[in-house]
Formats: C-alpha cells, structure tokens, sequence
C-alpha cells in the first residue's frame, strides 16, 4: 500500500466513521443487543482501511477525471454521496457477507462446544438479517430522498449484489468441491441468463488464458477452473462492479472507459480472492482472520486457484489426505494460539503449487493494468488495490514467500512416508527472518524431536520460544520411541507465556 493510498483509506474512515455514529445515534437499541448486533460493522468502520469504501470514493474521482478528459458533463450530485454514503453502504454490504461466510464455512472458535458453536451462528445469523434491514433503511431514509427513482437505483444495486454473492456461494457449494474438480466440467455452467450476461467474459478469458500458460490442466479440469473464475466473479467481484455501475449511472457517465471500468473493478476482486485463497493456508494471513480459520477451504472441500493447481499435479493427494492434516495442525494451532507454518506444506509439495498460485496472481495483475489509465493520479491509487498480490506491498506473501522458496527447495531431503527411520536423513533447518506486530525479528529453528506427537520447546535469542511439532527421526536414527507412518514437520512461532 502506498502512502498516498493509506492517507486516503484513513480519510474516508474518518467519514465513515462519523455517518455511522450520527446513524446509529438516531435509533439506539439495549446496549448488549447493539453489542451483538453492531460488533463487526462497528469495528470494521471505525477500525479498519476498507477496501471497499476506499474503492467507491476513489472510483467517483477517476471517473471525474475521465469524464473531464473526455470533455463530458456529468449529473450534478452532492458529493458526500460518493466520498461518504456510498462507501459506508459498501462496508455495510461486505460486513454482512463476512457475517454469512462465517456461518456457512462454521468458522467460530470454540474449542469443540457444540453449544457454544450454535449460540455463536444464531448470533451471526440474526445480526446479518439485522443489517440487511439496517442498510435498506437507511438509503431509503438518507440517499437521495428527493429523487425516488435514483433511491430505488441504490436499493437495486444492494440487492443484486446480495443475490450475486449468495448464487455464487451457491454454486460453489453445489459443484466446486474435489469431487467435481477430479469429473471435470464438461462446459460452462449455465446459471441464468441475467447472470451469465453479468460476468464479463472477457476478462474470465484473459484470466484463465494466463493460468492456462502457466499451468495445463486436463481438459475436465481446466473448465472446472474457467467455471472458478465465474463463481468468483459473482462472490467477491459482484460488490465492486455493481457499485462501479451504480456510480457511472448516478453521474451519468457513458464515456469511452465504461467498459474498462467495470473490468478494472472485476480485477479488484477477482485478484483479492485469489490472495485470499493462497493466505487460507497460514494463520493471521489476513487482519481480519482468525487463526483457527486456517485450512477452511480444505476443511470445507472448496476448490480454490491454489488447490486446483495442486490436485492437478502429478502425484497429489486427495483432499480428504488434506483434510486429515489440516486437522492436525488446527489443533495444534488451538492449542498454542501460536502463529503456524504446517509441515503440509512440504511433505505434499503445496509449497510448490503456492508459489506458482502467486506468480499467477502477479501475472493477472500485469494483465489487468490496461484496464487502468495509470496517466491519471486515482487510476494509480485503484490500480494499487491490486497490490495485494505484490511481495512488496503484502506483509504476508513479503514473509512467506522466502519460506515457501525454502520448502519447495528442500522437499527432496523430506522424508515422505518411511518404513523405518533412516540414519542418514538430515535435519531441515528454517531461517526465516520475519516482522511481528511489535517489529522484533523471530526465526524459525528446529529442533530434533525423537517420535511422533512429540512436543520440544526452544529458545530463540530474541527471548521467545518456538513450539515445535513434528513426526520425524533424529538425525542419527536413534529415537527411543517408534517412528510410524508420515513423516512432516510443524513449525509454530509465539511470544513467551508464562510457564
């Protein structure tokens, strides 16, 4: 993110910010009701850099500013519709649809209560049929109030995107699972012929043209991908080309960059969700995610860019060989709260297809710059959203991209699936330098563990300790336990706890 960027995230909070507490101070409810209600959004509007918010906001003034090169006038409108109200609505929307995910992929962190887990999902589905409601009160209250028909036009939009957003859910539900990703796809899915006009065959073809050259997948398969790239059009990039369209209608721009418009906002999010895909792998990936969510894409059999590239390798594993492991290690990681590499990654070559997962994310965001005129100072601050995809601008690809390096290049000296331990294996070592959130550098070590479920801890010199988990021989073979079945290596980094 650059700096110019990040000054202009933190403006549009700040509004934001302010709209959400004049609104909410309208209509106040009991405290602890608006404290389950109100959490999320609270703390995503007055906490958070949103993606979203920044995007509509930032798109009104590029769309201005092509308006001006084009030498076209646009429809006179109050601007804190655009810089404020309009991205409030978008965080509104993304907030409910985190709410739904959460619920639909049983992401709550309860260690195992069931109870817990229930109260937990009735919450979150009570607070996001709540919000919906929330939202639609209050365009209809506070914009555009005079001119129903432009009203209506915001209403619509909410709307479709919620229905966009759930048809895609759906349909990954219903046929991007392994199952269906090892049959292949015969031919594209057919949805409904509103939809399949919506997504914009052009950039799904230029997209997957790029997967295709770095990846050839079987024919089956490779439309199960192409059939990937519609279904994320519809999940995570339905709320950006929708609100982009909203925004042309309202200005009433109908300008040569229309078009480029609404790929540039598909780019966003298709981009955004393949980075997402790839962090699904690592605790703390993401601000937002909570590092019990690791794995929730093996662990929910959802065939992501990622793990379509590793199945359709040669000598993959099954997911359901996956999920056994990513059980594992998220009991381990509940265990320690520890911030987890998991030797998955290694013994199963994952390592390899993230790397290549990556790369093809930055290829698609070269691809995707002709969609912005980077001569215009917004067309640079929107084409910086795609960014995330970039080792230099993510803090999260920056410090594991090197250990994936790492991995990939030692896998050879991994053993995979022993009869016996064997003398001459030679203990991987991980030097990985990293930044924390109090910007002290760790790194990874390892230590030599003598059986399977075996726990050693050791100490860095910066004072911290490592957990270490791993199902491995010692250096000389002489462990006194047995040595059974896989071998793989678990490597967690936390700060010290009290004994």
């Amino acid at each position: 993110m650059t700096p110019e960027r990040k000054q202009l995230m933190e403006e549009t909070r700040i509004r934001i910010s302010e709209e959400y507490s004049r609104i909410r101070s309208l209509n106040r409810l009991n405290p602890q009701l608006e404290g389950s209600i109100f959490e999320l959004l609270t703390r995503r509007v007055t906490k958070c850099y949103g993606v979203r918010s920044y995007f509509v906001a930032t798109l009104y003034r590029y769309i201005q500013k092509k308006a001006e090169q084009e030498g076209l006038e646009l429809a006179r409108r109050p601007e804190q519709l655009f810089t404020t109200q309009l991205p409030f609505v978008a965080e509104g929307i993304i907030t409910v649809q985190y709410l739904e995910n959460q619920i639909l992929d049983s992401k709550e962190n309860t260690r195992g209560c069931a109870k817990e887990a229930q109260r937990l999902r009735d919450q979150k589905l009570l607070s996001s049929h709540y919000l919906k409601d929330f939202l639609y009160e209050y365009i209809d209250l506070h914009i555009l109030p005079d001119d129903p028909k432009a009203n209506r036009r915001v209403t619509r939009t909410v709307r479709r995107i919620f229905q966009y957003v759930d048809i895609g859910q759906m349909v990954q539900d219903e046929w991007g699972t392994s199952d269906w990703f090892e049959k292949g796809h015969k031919n594209e899915l057919p949805i409904s012929e509103e939809i399949d006009t919506f997504i914009g065959r052009d950039i799904v073809r230029t997209y997957w043209r790029t997967i295709n050259n770095q990846h050839r997948f079987e024919e089956g398969q490779g439309q199960f991908v192409r059939n990937y790239l519609r279904r994320v059009y519809l999940t995570s990039g339905a709320l950006f080309v929708l609100m982009a369209e909203l925004v042309m209608d309202i200005l009433q721009y109908e300008g040569q960059a229309k078009r480029d418009i609404l790929n540039m906002a598909a780019s966003i999010g298709l981009i955004g969700q393949i980075s997402n895909d790839i962090v699904d792998f690592f605790p703390h990936g993401t601000v937002s995610k909570n590092p019990q969510d690791v794995f929730a894409d093996i662990r929910n059999d959802v065939v992501t860019l990622p793990l379509a590239l590793y199945l359709g390798s040669e000598n993959a594993h099954g997911l359901d060989d996956l999920r056994l492991d990513a059980d594992v290690a998220l009991r381990e990681i509940n265990r320690h709260l520890a911030e987890a590499i998991p030797g998955l990654l290694l013994y199963k070559n994952l390592s390899a297809c993230l790397l290549q997962a990556v790369n093809i994310a930055g290829e698609l965001r070269t691809e995707s710059q002709t969609y912005f005129d980077l001569d215009i100072p917004e067309g640079i601050l929107l084409e910086d959203m795609n960014s995330v995809v970039c080792t230099k601008y993510n803090p999260t690809l920056r410090r594991l991209i090197p250990l994936l390096n790492t991995l990939s290049q030692t896998r050879g000296n991994a053993v995979q699936q022993p009869s016996k331990p064997a003398a001459s294996t030679r203990p991987l070592s991980y030097t990985q330098p990293s930044t924390h959130h109090d910007n002290r550098p760790a790194s990874f070590q390892t230590a030599e563990i003598p059986a399977p479920g075996v726990s050693e801890r050791i100490s860095t010199a910066s004072g911290r300790q490592v957990f270490q988990h791993a199902a491995r021989p010692l250096a000389d073979g002489g462990g006194k336990r047995p040595v059974r079945g896989r071998y793989e290596i678990f490597i967690a980094d936390q700060h010290r706890r009290p004994e």
